[in-house]
């Protein structure tokens, strides 16, 4: 399993989900499955700048073990 954590930061709000995920899955996987989409819904997914660790990253990255 992968264990990684989804952050969304605002100035005065912070998201953050910690989760495990099977070996493969990919930056949208982890979003879906964090409910960061649901508790900000006006995140617009595919042109959202998305990052790992100040890295860019496209939805479809695979994602490592501690992302």
């Amino acid at each position: 399993m992968l264990n990684v954590t989804v952050v969304y930061a605002l100035p005065q709000e912070l998201f953050q989900e910690a989760l495990e995920l099977c070996p493969g899955s990919r930056v949208r996987d982890a979003l879906a499955q964090s409910g960061v989409l649901e508790a900000f819904p006006d995140i617009e997914i595919e042109s959202a700048p998305l990052g790992i660790f100040s890295r860019r990253v496209a939805l479809d990255a695979p994602l490592a073990d501690g992302d």
